[in-house]
């Protein structure tokens, strides 16, 4: 490149020693042929003899993100949901290899069921063909992408699947049902996280909702949801949250007579929502006079 415009091969190309700054060398991708470049410099009277050397492009591997899931048994979920992947020489991503060690769920490619203890090789178009059952426990999955040159390495990650009728949601962990839901879901401490990405279709019914428990309603556009409201009595009642095009009915079991229900940005477009607690007023004693 010469002062930004890409140059001809086999060609000459002279520059003034003024403007050698402006030149560079683009590599070509990693894992290509080595180039052979030369050069040679004139003193203002003659040209000293041309020197060879090589420019070799070197290649990143991929590197591919996943994080464990808990969900319900039979739930459905998109491969390109469990997994990110990313290059570090902007190499296209252009293969992924998917791994099941156990028989509790299933991969899926286009309508076909996977074994497991097996790699399954799909390549990037494919990956949108490609889904995760999961089923009962815990299954331990594996994932890696292919730049076109390389592998990266395999990254393990966990699937658990708890009972399609009662789930629990422990302090800090998040429990994702992808589809249609009727299971008894229970919050067992204040920062437990229970996301739906389809969340009209929960029939189910949620116990325990307190402090920052958190439902987040994935497919509710935070951009135009309406304030959460409540109906019941002090056993049970109804959270209803929508958007003016999705609503969502949950079932909640205790007493939110009192509850003030907010609804924020999960990150992603949709739509948290949390049933603070009430702040406390402190009595301030009156003034003693003398």
């Amino acid at each position: 490149m010469v002062n930004g415009v890409a140059q001809a091969a086999n060609t000459e190309i002279d520059v003034s020693a003024a403007n050698l700054s402006q030149v560079s060398y683009v590599f070509g991708p990693g894992g290509s042929p080595s180039d052979t470049l030369w050069v040679k410099a004139n003193d203002g009277s003659m040209w000293s003899s041309w020197k060879s050397f090589t420019a070799t492009a070197t290649n990143q591997a991929p590197t591919v993100s996943v994080s464990n899931v808990t969900t319900v048994s039979g739930q459905v979920f998109a491969a390109s949901s469990l997994v990110s992947a990313t290059d570090a020489d902007g190499d296209t991503i252009t293969k992924y290899a998917l791994w099941d060690s156990n028989t509790n769920g299933r991969w899926n490619v286009n309508g076909v069921n996977q074994s497991a203890n097996t790699e399954i090789d799909v390549t990037s178009a494919q990956l949108a063909q490609t889904t995760y059952q999961a089923g009962s426990g815990t299954d331990q999955l594996w994932i890696r992408a292919y730049d076109g040159s390389a592998w990266g390495v395999w990254q393990p990650f966990n699937v658990t699947g708890e009972s399609p009728s009662s789930a629990t949601i422990a302090a800090g962990a998040t429990l994702e049902l992808t589809g249609a839901s009727n299971a008894a879901v229970t919050f067992l401490g204040s920062t437990g996280r229970l996301k739906l990405d389809n969340s009209a279709s929960f029939t189910g019914t949620v116990a325990g909702m307190t402090g920052s428990d958190t439902i987040d309603f994935a497919n509710i556009n935070f951009a135009t949801v309406q304030t959460p409201t409540f109906s019941g009595d002090s056993t049970h009642g109804t959270l209803t949250v929508t958007d003016g095009t999705v609503t969502a009915t949950i079932a909640l079991l205790g007493n939110y007579m009192a509850s003030t229900f907010t609804a924020s940005s999960d990150g992603h477009g949709g739509t948290s929502v949390v049933d603070p607690p009430a702040m406390q007023v402190s009595q301030l004693a009156q003034p003693q006079h003398a």
